[in-house]
């Protein structure tokens, strides 16, 4: 389990180093990706810091992976998280799903 941990987050990290700036992704995860503490972790903090994550969409058990499994699509741009101070300090904590 944790080998394909880290080929998925290895992927997101891939595919953030490729976009170009002010380019767009989406990139579908399992549930635990980002929500993990240690490699998870440090990932979801640097792309906060780095990208505009500016959507997370929790899809149904099952859609995308194997029963059981919850999905993600993380949806993000290449460029500095918001702008205002409220914002940067709030994202540079943590990533909250209502």
């Amino acid at each position: 389990m944790r080998a394909a941990l880290a080929f998925q987050l290895n992927f997101l990290q891939h595919v953030f180093t490729i976009l170009k700036q002010h380019g767009r992704a989406a990139i579908v995860v399992p549930d635990n990706v980002l929500f993990e503490g240690g490699t998870g972790e440090t990932v979801r903090r640097e792309l906060l810091k780095q990208a505009d994550v500016h959507t997370l969409l929790r899809l149904p058990t099952g859609i995308f992976y194997a029963q059981g499994v919850k999905a993600n699509v993380l949806f993000f741009d290449r460029k500095p998280a918001a702008s205002c101070e409220f914002a940067r300090s709030k994202a540079s904590e943590s990533l909250h799903i209502s």
